[in-house]
């Protein structure tokens, strides 16, 4: 059998041979070749068995680079899997945020501030609930915000009351900070906080159902003794 396939191999070889002999194509070639100077008939030679090692190599190397874009095109995705199953952890690790506290009683721990920073009555314009007016936090994601603001200030009282009312809970974010020079004392400047109070889903988890029963009854009798040997 593989006797018969190399001499079909041989005939169809030995065949297309004659036929690009017998092919007028070549026979011009041939006689353009043989017209040409010697140094001319060495660089068609060169130029010939360059364009066959070109077509020889093509195929190969083609593949080859393929095989790299593939490679890298795999690793590039394998890398953005990791990270993203490295951020999913850490996601799913971090504590869910707690439910924000009620608006009057965020308003109520603001007051409570202001009472112990010990302000005068024209310094401290009252804290009002307002609507969520936030580019930051769209009113869809709130509860509400509340306004608290100030006249007369100094820097040390500004900073003082700032840092002191970020403390409202994870829930309830600044969302707001407004200074402006008083226009009567102009050492003096007026501050408008702006406090938004967060609208946290409530996630619960799935409830498992324990699988049913299939109906076997259980027999609670006892089997009959055995018969004693005599």
């Amino acid at each position: 059998m593989i006797q018969d396939l190399k001499d079909n191999i041989v005939g169809s070889a030995s065949q297309l041979k004659d036929r690009i002999l017998e092919s007028s194509t070549f026979n011009q070639l041939k006689d353009r070749y043989e017209n040409l100077s010697p140094f001319g008939q060495k660089g068609a030679l060169v130029a010939t068995i360059l364009i066959f090692l070109v077509l020889l190599f093509y195929w190969p190397l083609s593949s080859l680079s393929s095989s790299f874009d593939y490679v890298n095109e795999f690793e590039g995705k394998r890398d953005l899997i990791r990270e993203l199953l490295k951020v999913t952890k850490e996601a799913s690790e971090l504590p869910a945020l707690p439910q924000a506290p009620p608006l009057a009683q965020v308003q109520m721990t603001l007051e409570n501030y202001v009472r112990d920073a010990n302000l005068l009555p024209e310094q401290f314009r009252g804290v009002t609930q307002i609507r969520t007016n936030s580019k930051l936090i769209p009113e869809s994601r709130s509860q509400g915000s509340v306004k608290a603001e100030f006249s007369k200030l100094n820097l040390r009282q500004i900073v003082q009351l700032s840092s002191q009312m970020q403390n409202l809970g994870a829930s309830v974010k600044m969302s707001s900070l407004r200074i402006e020079a008083n226009s009567e004392l102009s050492q003096y400047f007026d501050l408008v906080l702006t406090f938004t109070s967060l609208k946290v889903p409530v996630i619960t988890r799935p409830t498992i159902l324990e699988p049913r029963g299939r109906g076997i009854k259980k027999n609670n009798k006892t089997p009959p003794p055995l018969p004693e040997d005599e």
